[in-house]
């Protein structure tokens, strides 16, 4: 019976021994290969052409959307993309004597410098002056400049600034001007806005979503837009 006992034990040993020691050469147990990680989608993006996300932003659809056949595009931007006013600030009390500051794109000047206007409340002209650019002004990028205004006249009260961009040319779609005390679209601060889209075609697939600024003008160099992919489905 010991005998039994014995060799059965030698017997489990040797089997054990063996299987150790074939399992530990790696000949038998599998070792599934690593799965490698899934390269990231990158996500849609908005393309931007001669602007930024300080001139426009858009809300909805956002890049990627799944949008139907109709829907709205919602977003703001700033009124004018043609010159930004740092003072005075509108609504600002002034003296006498004060200086306009700020920056605008290139096409505002002609021979470095851009009309300003004070007007009283009856719409009366009570300074004409100019502002000068600080830097070199031939160029579709933003350029400081800055005028001092002197007004001479005896009036106080509400006034209106105008800061107008310069047009040597008899072409008057090409005027522009920014009134601080107006408001509406002709402001640097932003402007809601929003856009019904019906789409009459049958297409159903990706489609890319372009949103251009207004550029009555034949210089392209001034165009600008953004774009973004959509999905229309229904």
């Amino acid at each position: 019976m010991n005998k039994t006992i014995i060799s059965i034990i030698i017997i489990v040993l040797v089997l054990g021994g063996f299987v150790y020691f074939y399992n530990k050469e790696g000949t038998s147990v599998y070792t599934p290969a690593p799965v490698p990680a899934p390269e990231p989608v990158p996500a849609p993006a908005i393309t931007y052409m001669n602007a930024t996300i300080d001139n426009i932003r858009v809300e909805l659809p956002f890049p990627g959307a799944v949008v139907g056949k109709e829907f709205s595009v919602i977003g703001e931007a700033r009124g004018s993309w043609y010159i930004r006013v740092e003072l005075p600030f509108p609504g600002a009390v002034v003296g006498k004597e004060f200086s306009v500051i700020g920056e605008a794109r290139g096409s505002w000047y002609f021979e470095a410098s851009f009309p300003v206007t004070v007007l009283d409340k009856d719409g009366n002209k009570l300074v004409a002056t100019y502002a000068q650019a600080q830097g070199e002004w031939m160029t579709p990028d933003f350029v400081p400049f800055k005028g001092n205004v002197k007004i001479s006249s005896a009036y106080i009260g509400p006034a209106t600034l105008i800061l107008q961009k310069d047009n040597p040319s008899d072409m008057r779609q090409y005027d522009a001007s920014y009134a601080q005390a107006q408001g509406g679209w002709m402001t640097s601060d932003f402007v809601p806005f929003k856009g019904n889209v019906e789409i009459s075609s049958s297409y159903i697939g990706p489609a890319t979503l372009i949103l251009q600024k207004d550029n009555p003008s034949d210089m392209r160099q001034y165009d600008a837009s953004i774009s973004f992919p959509i999905t229309i489905e229904y």
